[in-house]
């Protein structure tokens, strides 16, 4: 029987049968020079750009007209080529950047390296050490648990601020002892205001002084031996309450008139006859001056009536010439 054989139409050719069918590629893209020169500005910038910048500068290249398909990972495989062409790398492994600064190590990277895998740190431990400068070790520990840091470097670093902010006190201190105390200029000329205190005058100190015994002083705890009686009299009446009687000034003997001494002597004797009245009454007991030393006045009065110099004529002296003649002219 001999076999059928299909006749093939006109059209269809051999060719045709068994040719596989393929798709075009698309064409590849490549990007355009004013790409190129920012990924220029990139790597001259940086060779190892951080992240923040790539994505910087691929916003700018993604806003030219046709770029609008570049990605992150195509950047950084152009970077990458640069970098195995200028000889920073190579075989994909990353080798020392040339164009970075070594960082310089400091004290602070000896003494606190745990400090430098976070930031501020010591900004926030000069808060924490100025509200707490006493701060014991369970703070301690509980700021470096908080800070995340090495619990004996916080430590190191508190000793340390310790030790500075005490030496820094102590050269202080010197230079406000030996520091000048400031003054008010002192006028050429000025006129003092009025004494707020009445002073008795230094007669009436004199005659006060004669009444003085050695067997009985004025101070209830006793006088040094050292002083005189003028000396711890004068020291005594500055303590005195305000006398009531005004404190005349004494007037020129030479110039002055009869009427006016008279006055000043009637002041005198007048204020001194009211301080012996308080002295009496024990006004002034609690000064130490007690009512019984008036004897020695007393005493002293019964003297003169019978002739015998009393110790104020002895201490004060005689007269002064000018005393007596003012007297005279009187008479």
């Amino acid at each position: 029987m001999e076999p059928q054989w299909t006749t093939l139409e006109e059209s269809t050719s051999i060719s045709q049968v068994g040719e596989p069918s393929s798709s075009k590629r698309a064409p590849q893209k490549r990007l355009p020079a004013a790409g190129k020169t920012l990924v220029n500005e990139l790597y001259a910038l940086h060779p190892y750009p951080p992240t923040e910048l790539k994505e910087t500068y691929l916003k700018r290249i993604r806003a030219l007209p046709g770029c609008d398909y570049y990605t992150l990972d195509k950047l950084n495989l152009l970077l990458y080529s640069r970098r195995v062409r200028s000889g920073l790398a190579g075989n994909g492994g990353r080798q020392l950047d040339v164009h970075q600064p070594t960082r310089q190590t400091t004290s602070d990277d000896i003494l606190y390296p745990s400090f430098r895998k976070q930031t501020g740190v010591v900004s926030k431990l000069e808060v924490l050490i100025s509200e707490k400068p006493r701060a014991n070790d369970t703070l301690i520990k509980i700021w470096a648990k908080r800070l995340d840091v090495e619990e004996d470097d916080v430590l190191t670093w508190v000793e340390a601020w310790r030790a500075e902010h005490e030496e820094a006190t102590s050269s202080v201190e010197p230079a406000r002892q030996s520091a000048p105390v400031a003054h008010l200029p002192t006028p050429g000329s000025s006129r003092s205001p009025e004494p707020l205190f009445v002073h008795i005058p230094l007669a009436a100190k004199q005659e006060l002084s004669a009444l003085l015994t050695p067997s009985e002083p004025f101070f209830e705890h006793g006088i040094p031996s050292k002083s005189s009686p003028t000396d711890e009299l004068r020291r005594f009446i500055r303590s005195l309450p305000t006398v009531d009687v005004p404190d005349l000034e004494p007037p020129d003997f030479e110039n002055a008139s009869v009427e006016v001494i008279n006055k000043w002597f009637d002041g005198h004797t007048e204020r001194m006859s009211m301080f012996l009245r308080h002295v009496e009454s024990g006004r002034y007991k609690r000064y130490g001056l007690k009512p019984s030393f008036l004897k020695t006045s007393r005493e002293s009065t019964k003297q003169e009536e019978t002739g015998v110099p009393s110790r104020f004529d002895q201490r004060i002296g005689p007269p002064s010439p000018n005393l007596v003649r003012i007297v005279r002219s009187d008479g």
